[in-house]
């Protein structure tokens, strides 16, 4: 290579090599497990009722939440955790992008909630229900009346 083409492309190759590794970072805003790979949990509430979520699980937060399902999934394992309670409103949602959802109830009513297609049961009002970073879940009224999560 002779030094004029040289002297232009080294310039290019570093500024090529430093936008891949910004590109290749987490970023701050995403250290919550999710990623340009792995997108955050988002919680969807089309219920007419209020729902709380957690974007804190276990971590930190003035509040514990005492989950059914410590791993995410469908085997029952109990976990009191520490975490910051949030109302979501009716039609609202929450997570995604660079906001990772954990965790979430109806703290004035027992729910039904599925995983992946599963029927779990029903869950006593105040118990929450864990998600992973790359699922979302969206609670509602189903043809029964029932509050009800569903998982996916």
């Amino acid at each position: 290579m002779n030094n004029t083409i040289r002297r232009l492309a080294m310039p290019m190759i570093g500024t090529l090599v430093a936008s891949v590794t910004v590109l290749a970072s987490p970023s701050p805003a995403l250290a919550g497990g999710c990623n340009w790979l792995t997108p955050c949990g988002e919680a969807q509430n089309n219920s007419p009722w209020t729902i709380l979520t957690t974007e804190v699980l276990g971590t930190k937060g003035p509040h514990w939440c005492d989950v059914w399902n410590k791993d995410g999934g469908t085997t029952d394992s109990p976990w009191h955790a520490t975490c910051d309670q949030k109302p979501l409103a009716p039609g609202k949602h929450r997570g995604g992008g660079n906001v990772d959802v954990d965790a979430v109830t109806f703290a004035d009513r027992d729910y039904v909630v599925k995983v992946n297609g599963r029927l779990v049961g029903w869950k006593t009002r105040g118990v929450w229900t864990r998600i992973h970073s790359n699922e979302d879940v969206v609670c509602f009224k189903n043809s029964n009346g029932d509050p009800m999560c569903e998982v996916y």
